[in-house]
């Protein structure tokens, strides 16, 4: 219900809006996104802006009477958007756009299967089994093992 909570918060009634949408979004998604938020929340829509697009506006909200260019990096959940955007006296105009889908963890310098819960609960299990003594007798067999397969060994 944001509509009901925006509106006693402003007190009056919400009726336009701006929508920031994806910006690998395509026309038929657009149009869907106009439509939901026309039909489902009743709003009156006068622009649909990029997500890139919305942060350069956010940093050049308070910055007036500027000529620049900007470019604008959106670290999405799963994509990576750029933009260069000319800004003039308030007025944005986006020069270029791209993204890329589903870029990997590492190209970030994250690695999340080291920080979820199957990682912490694996590190608790083998904790676990140090306390408990049961990895050493695993740690000796193991060692066994290599030293049986290794090249020249007796």
């Amino acid at each position: 219900a944001p509509r009901p909570t925006s509106a006693r918060r402003r007190r009056s009634p919400l009726t336009r809006a701006v929508v920031n949408m994806l910006a690998y979004f395509n026309n038929a998604q657009r149009v869907a996104g106009h439509q939901g938020c026309r039909v489902i929340a009743g709003l009156t829509i006068d622009r649909i802006i990029n997500e890139p697009t919305a942060g350069a506006i956010a940093y050049d909200i308070d910055k007036k009477g500027t000529e620049k260019s900007v470019l604008i990096f959106d670290l999405g959940g799963n994509t990576f958007d750029i933009s260069i955007i000319a800004i003039d006296n308030g007025v944005f105009k986006v020069l270029a756009s791209g993204h890329k889908w589903r870029h990997p963890p590492r190209r970030r310098g994250l690695r999340p299967a080291r920080h979820g819960p199957f990682h912490q609960a694996h590190q608790a299990e083998r904790r676990r089994r140090a306390r408990a003594g049961e990895a050493l007798p695993r740690l000796r067999a193991r060692q066994a093992r290599a030293q049986q397969l290794a090249p020249g060994a007796q």
